[in-house]
């Protein structure tokens, strides 16, 4: 996954500083990795309610596909993106 991936160099980036006491921009260019990527702050929310939700439709109805299981969170009134269940769900018990 890029996450993953980026995770990685971003510790890559903290190590060379540690060891070389160079800046943050000089890391980052060292390794062709954007400075931005680097100093970037995801504002999303906790997701933790919400997929554990999920979690449990797709336990207790193991045949609901992410279009039920999106129609049903939204009958409980939350606001998601139609294809949020397929990402929360991938190595869940859910026939997707």
């Amino acid at each position: 996954m890029q996450r993953d991936r980026n995770q990685c160099i971003l510790t890559l980036v903290d190590g060379m500083r540690a060891d070389w006491q160079g800046s943050i921009r000089w890391a980052c260019d060292v390794i062709r990795f954007d400075l931005r990527t680097y100093r970037y702050k995801s504002r999303r929310l906790g997701q933790a309610a919400l997929e554990q939700r999920i979690r449990e439709i797709c336990q207790t109805r193991v045949r609901f596909g992410y279009r039920r299981v999106h129609v049903m969170l939204s009958r409980e009134d939350w606001e998601i993106n139609a294809r949020r269940p397929i990402m929360c769900t991938m190595s869940w018990a859910c026939s997707f």
